[in-house]
């Protein structure tokens, strides 16, 4: 029986050319292994949770305005150092899931008191309804430390049905 360097035996089938054994292993190890990488590589991720919390939201005023072609959030800041992003939309039944993160001004610095308005696209056409759920975070907070609060919903309300109160 004949041994590869590595030490592995090797089995040729009967009838066979010497070496053609090892072609053939050689020749579907290759495709093996590239699938099998790309399952362990495809098979990562999924779909992302956003955690809802049943609070009500506790933060600066916050509106939807239906600005073509698409809503748009407004939030109304005490202060400049506030900043306002848009996360993620999520498409439901009827309407469609908003989510934002609102996140406090640095204590470090100072900022006059004057309020101050900011706008946010949500990519959402104006005749879908939106539900919109936002998140207050400290200035120095990891992202996904704070669960979302149903904030605002806007958008026309079609007859007999309405987004879920959660």
């Amino acid at each position: 029986m004949a041994h590869t360097p590595a030490g592995f035996n090797l089995v040729r089938a009967p009838g066979s050319a010497p070496g053609r054994s090892l072609y053939l292993s050689g020749f579907w190890a290759t495709p093996l292994c590239f699938c099998l990488v790309a399952l362990l590589c495809g098979c990562g991720g999924g779909p992302r949770v956003f955690n809802i919390s049943p609070e009500a939201y506790r933060g600066p005023d916050l509106t939807i305005q239906s600005k073509p072609p698409q809503h748009v959030a407004i939030i109304q800041a005490p202060t400049p150092g506030w900043t306002f992003s848009f996360d993620a939309s999520r498409p439901q039944f009827g309407y469609t899931d908003v989510f934002l993160t609102i996140t406090r001004p640095n204590p470090a610095f100072v900022y006059t008191q004057n309020v101050v308005s900011q706008e946010a696209g949500t990519e959402i056409d104006i005749t879908r309804r939106i539900v919109v759920y936002a998140r207050v975070l400290p200035h120095d907070a990891v992202p996904d430390s704070q669960a979302y609060s149903r904030a605002a919903e806007g958008g026309p309300k079609p007859s007999g049905t309405s987004a879920p109160t959660r």
